[in-house]
């Protein structure tokens, strides 16, 4: 028994087994219908993301390494006074301060890398 359904499944072809399963043909039909919506619907979404990426709609930031503002600045006066002879210098701890609000916001117009200019 076993024999005769191996003959009968090698001697008739692929094309000849879906006819006899589905005569109408539907079962594929259906199939390839539904393999190129969903490629469709698929594209569709994939188009609309990347035209979200070029219109600023969605953006990635990266988190940034370093310190922040408040935490550079209290290691800058930290820095300040261990080097001095433990006196706090309003006006060092001050000038720090503000070079390093200006370095971090951008708005310092030096030509020199790593000088800052603070005028009075």
């Amino acid at each position: 028994m076993m024999s005769q359904a191996l003959i009968f499944l090698l001697t008739v072809s692929k094309s000849d087994l879906m006819l006899e399963k589905d005569p109408h043909g539907w079962v594929l039909t259906f199939t390839s219908v539904l393999v190129v919506f969903v490629a469709l619907i698929l594209l569709r979404y994939a188009y609309d993301f990347i035209g979200k990426l070029n219109t600023g709609e969605i953006t990635f930031t990266r988190k940034k390494k370093g310190l922040s503002e408040e935490e550079a600045v209290a290691v800058a006066m930290a820095l300040a006074l261990e080097k001095g002879n433990n006196n706090p210098d309003e006006e060092v701890a001050a000038a720090i301060a503000l070079a390093l609000r200006e370095e971090i916001e951008g708005s310092v117009h030096d030509y020199e890398s790593y000088v800052i200019t603070i005028k009075r």
